[in-house]
């Protein structure tokens, strides 16, 4: 009698485990299809920013911007590029950060404490 009980129960656990691994195996099957799917999609959409890029360098030549600018001047008042545009590197202030010493630092911190604040919390 108990032999059938341990015949019936090793043969429930070799189907619960072909179950197992036939469910397991097709998962995984299914995943591997959609990352060759996903792969194929990125190689497209690579392709389709490298065509973009180029176009968009066809289409902000400085020439072409230079000649829309003139022919739109009535509608968009745009002017036109020229070197007389920008500014020489001189012109532009510089603001240096202003250097702390420890003494600041310790006021600071002095204060904060002063006010309250916790640090570490």
């Amino acid at each position: 009698m108990m032999r059938y009980f341990l015949y019936s129960l090793l043969l429930s656990c070799l189907v619960f485990s072909a179950a197992w691994a036939y469910r397991v195996n097709y998962e995984t099957r299914d995943v591997v299809r959609n990352i060759k799917a996903l792969q194929v999609e990125i190689e497209k959409q690579e392709e389709k920013l490298i065509m973009l890029e180029g176009e968009w360098a066809y289409l902000n030549r400085p020439g072409r911007l230079s000649w829309l600018s003139e022919y739109f001047f009535s509608h968009l008042k745009l002017i036109p590029i020229s070197v007389e545009n920008f500014a020489a590197i001189d012109a532009i202030e510089v603001k240096i950060p202003k250097q702390l010493d420890d003494a600041d630092e310790i006021q600071n911190f002095e204060n904060a404490k002063i006010r309250g604040w916790r640090l570490n919390d």
